[in-house]
């Protein structure tokens, strides 16, 4: 394990990236719970097979629906380490922690690539899989009661879908998230 920056995710992955001799990181992060390993291997797989600096499966700063990939909490990125260094020696802020993933997408310095479901279910854009707030927990613990400990990002879908009702747990707190995100 690494322990890093409790601010500055950036500086975290660079210093672990050092410790541990890496040329990437995959970042799955802790509040992501329904992290597809599928999509994990993607990730890796890109990583290691192109010269690309950030891989992730969403390809908007601001929203995490389907019409921009996948929803928030499935996919994780994929940073190589030049990359991560080149931003750590440009980045003027030590604070992070929220929407680093903008300093890699939000211009045109780096090699992006951005992964899209293989799914052919429908992808509510009011989903959102990630434990933010006690409404996100009180969701996973319906999803796990009905889908067991394992379980891929089409079974998930499939329950959506066949179960729309489950959306309604975290429909209060989008918008909140959104704004909390933007800051």
């Amino acid at each position: 394990y690494f322990r890093g920056s409790a601010t500055d995710i950036l500086a975290r992955f660079l210093e672990c990236a050092k410790k541990f001799n890496s040329d990437n990181i995959v970042d799955v992060e802790g509040d992501d719970i329904f992290t597809d390993p599928l999509y994990v291997d993607k990730i890796v797989e890109e990583m290691e097979n192109t010269k690309l600096d950030f891989v992730s499966g969403n390809q908007s700063s601001n929203n995490f629906d389907s019409k921009y990939g996948f929803p928030h909490g499935i996919v994780p990125a994929g940073i190589h380490i030049a990359a991560l260094k080149k931003i750590c020696n440009l980045k003027i802020s030590t604070n992070t922690d929220t929407g680093y993933k903008e300093f890699f997408t939000k211009y045109d310095f780096f090699k992006t690539k951005f992964i899209f479901p293989e799914s052919d279910l429908n992808i509510s854009s009011n989903l959102r899989l990630t434990l933010d707030y006690e409404e996100d927990f009180e969701l996973a613990k319906m999803l796990f009661k009905k889908l067991g400990p394992v379980f891929s990002f089409d079974d998930l879908l499939n329950l959506f879908n066949n179960e729309p009702e489950l959306l309604q747990i975290t429909q209060s707190i989008i918008q909140k998230w959104q704004l909390n995100y933007k800051k």
